[in-house]
């Protein structure tokens, strides 16, 4: 895909991070940059910064993500081009202990199901919306409609990431990674007009 003025592209967590160096090098390309996140005044500070729009979107709230999307093609037109650097997740061991009782406890699973979902869940939240989108564009000179990028970690293949201090109590959140890994080399088949390319900590629906 040549980057211009004609691939607008949506960048989830696009305030901080890899979210906002991605938004940022997009603006530098000249491609215009519509930013997703929770945190209106650092958002607007990188939309205004970069000469794109902000966003408020909660990616674990559907209503929230439906009226992202529409507000961004209202002010840019259909992306070309959805970067999901967005995570909610939570933190916790599956079993830790308790100081209080002398014994083990264990995550409770309503936790950890937010915790996938803030992950998982929501990449398909934000990729299935951009895919039906884009589904709807005419071809560009390469053949590809668009471009769904969404990065994941080594943790999503080598639990090992986790084992350090730094990263103790994070079962949910590689769980959601790695289930991400999976789900992009599965749902494209199940969504037509799509070719699949990626590797092993993140993916690409390329359309």
């Amino acid at each position: 895909m040549q980057l211009s003025k004609d691939t607008p592209a949506i960048i989830t967590g696009g305030a901080s991070g890899l979210g906002r160096a991605t938004a940022e090098g997009f603006a530098a390309a000249g491609v215009p940059v519509a930013i997703f996140d929770i945190n209106e005044e650092a958002g607007l500070e990188v939309a205004s910064a970069i000469g794109g729009t902000f966003h408020k979107v909660n990616i674990l709230d559907e209503d929230s993500v439906v009226a992202g999307f529409e507000a961004a093609r209202a002010a840019q037109g259909q992306e070309r081009i959805c970067v999901h650097c967005a995570m909610a997740s939570t933190r916790g061991k599956t079993l830790a202990y308790d100081k209080e009782s002398g014994g083990y406890k264990k995550l409770d699973t309503d936790t950890y199901a937010r915790g996938v979902a803030g992950v998982l869940v929501a990449s398909f939240r934000i990729a299935s919306h951009s895919a039906l989108g884009m589904s709807a564009l005419d071809p560009m000179e390469d053949g590809e409609r668009g471009c769904i990028t969404m990065p994941a970690s080594v943790a999503a293949e080598d639990a090992r990431y986790f084992c350090d201090a730094a990263h103790v109590g994070r079962a949910a959140a590689g769980a959601g990674q790695s289930g991400c890994v999976r789900a992009v080399s599965e749902t494209p088949r199940q969504a037509g007009r799509v070719r699949f390319a990626g590797h092993g900590t993140g993916a690409q629906w390329l359309f």
